[in-house]
């Protein structure tokens, strides 16, 4: 998916594909092994690049410092919304 061009702390929400590992030690193959996992996340934009979206969940408004940073590749993101902020 090729992603807009956006501003940074612009609130967005994003639809994305997981990858998913298995459990430990020894198991019967089977079906598990081929889910795939959805996620949404809700966060501002921190940055952005042709291969990747950086998000973060909490910014500081007086230090301006950052917290829950999720780095998403842009293969893996099936929608992408801009949200409106409520002021």
């Amino acid at each position: 998916m090729r992603l807009p061009k956006m501003e940074q702390w612009e609130l967005i929400e994003v639809e994305w594909v997981d990858s998913a590992g298995t459990e430990n030690g020894w198991h019967k193959p089977g079906k598990k092994e081929m889910e795939i996992h959805g996620c949404v996340t809700v966060g501002q934009l921190y940055a952005q690049s042709v291969d990747r979206i950086v998000i973060v969940l909490s910014r500081d408004s007086t230090s301006k410092n950052i917290d829950g940073i999720i780095t998403i590749p842009t293969v893996a993101v099936t929608a992408l919304r801009k949200l409106k902020r409520i002021t």
